[in-house]
């Protein structure tokens, strides 16, 4: 049998992030700490299939593409998004209030910045769209955009963080009522489906997540998703 890069591979295995994989039918599955694995190693707390499934939370996102690329449509956008949504918040974490609203390139682009924008980007693509509340504000001006990448004294890495695993997680929620070919309309674009909305919050989210890496680089040196 051979891995996605061709290389030969028998049994349980280590994956690039860490974590010890077994081969199954149609994907690998991640195995339970107990089973294998030195010890301070994070690992997931189950071993069943998760192949043609969605990333369960207890697992490191970065895992979820390869244990979804077996699995159906929405499962892979599922996962790909999950993963970068990941990588922003491991670009956040690990970094003081100051170091991550501290500005290392000419524009007003910082760590915290970046999280927040995408905060605001994952209320404006999935819950505002597809099930707005009354009452419940949107931003798609370009201004706007702009502004939201702004923070004051009350956006701690800690509330950011918060704020941005709650956008998410609300995300996914609204996200999973609606068939991919649900279409809304967009006030600048016009309609679109839920499809459509999954690929550009993957190319939203990847594009920052790669600004916060190269400014998470420029503060301690950390780079990677992983």
């Amino acid at each position: 049998m051979v891995d996605p890069h061709g290389y030969a591979v028998t049994g349980d295995h280590r994956h690039p992030t860490g974590h010890v994989v077994r081969w199954v039918p149609g994907g690998e599955v991640a195995l339970p700490e107990r089973e294998k694995g030195p010890p301070g190693v994070r690992r997931p707390h189950y071993g069943r299939r998760m192949a043609e499934t969605s990333i369960h939370p207890s697992i490191d996102p970065t895992l979820a593409p390869v244990i979804a690329r077996t699995g159906d449509e929405r499962s892979v956008l599922a996962a790909f998004l999950d993963l970068h949504r990941g990588v922003v918040l491991k670009k956040l974490r690990g970094l003081t209030t100051a170091d991550a609203t501290r500005r290392l390139v000419p524009s007003d682009t910082t760590v915290a910045g970046v999280v927040k924008h995408l905060t605001m980007v994952e209320a404006n693509w999935f819950p505002w769209l597809l099930a707005p509340e009354p009452g419940e504000e949107h931003v798609f001006s370009a201004e706007a955009g702009r502004q939201s990448f702004t923070v004051g004294p009350e956006d701690t890495v800690e509330a950011l963080a918060a704020a941005y695993e709650a956008a998410c997680a609300r995300s996914r929620e609204v996200a999973a009522r609606f068939p991919l070919d649900h279409v809304v309309p967009q006030p600048q674009l016009g309609e679109v489906n839920l499809r459509w909305i999954y690929v550009h919050m993957i190319e939203e989210t990847a594009r920052h997540a790669g600004h916060a890496d190269i400014l998470r680089e420029l503060t301690d040196g950390a780079t990677g998703a992983v």
